[in-house]
């Protein structure tokens, strides 16, 4: 039984996938998997791809054929995965670096090199970006202290989240929760 892969970008959560899920269906396709970045399913002699890309143009999503630009959707939707899983991982020995080398399959260095030529941005201050829009989620729809929510976004201490938010917001995480004015940043714009 063949398979099929498309590469997408812009998707970011599960309603992406859904969402993609449906368009293809739509078309018709039988689908094997969808994930965050990439589509597997039967081909079809009767949908072209340029109907499948027109489709999913429609509703914000890109397809991405070129082999660098793949590596590098796949680094941000690997990352992006790890923000909504690191509450629930053991982070007493986690490393980042190793985290993206085993579940992509590339040498760290060359993720690295691939990520900062194409998005002007270290793979690491994207993750650290990533992890301020969580803690923004968090303390805007939950009830937890900071000092749980630097836990859960893999700190070890608040005072090392506290650090980089009001680096990278402006404010105090305190001042963030005060301001009516809460700006967050679409994660697939990040």
């Amino acid at each position: 039984m063949s398979t099929e892969t498309i590469h997408i970008r812009n998707m970011c959560c599960q309603r992406c996938i859904d969402v993609v899920t449906d368009e293809l269906q739509s078309l018709g396709l039988i689908i094997r998997n969808v994930r965050l970045g990439e589509a597997r399913y039967a081909p079809s002699d009767k949908i072209a791809l340029s109907r499948i890309e027109t489709t999913l143009n429609n509703r914000g999503f890109l397809l991405i054929k070129n082999e660098e630009e793949i590596l590098v959707e796949k680094i941000k939707t690997t990352t992006l995965d790890l923000v909504h899983r690191l509450a629930e991982m053991e982070k007493s020995d986690f490393v980042f670096s190793t985290y993206l080398e085993e579940q992509i399959k590339v040498p760290y260095r060359t993720l690295s090199k691939t990520f900062s030529r194409h998005r002007n941005l270290t793979v690491e201050k994207y993750f650290i970006l990533l992890k301020i829009e969580k803690a923004k989620d968090l303390i805007d729809n939950s009830i937890l202290k900071f000092s749980e929510i630097a836990w859960a976004m893999g700190y070890n201490s608040p005072q090392h989240l506290s650090a980089q938010f009001k680096k990278l917001t402006g404010m105090t995480m305190q001042d963030y929760k005060k301001s009516g004015k809460r700006k967050r940043q679409l994660v697939d714009r990040i």
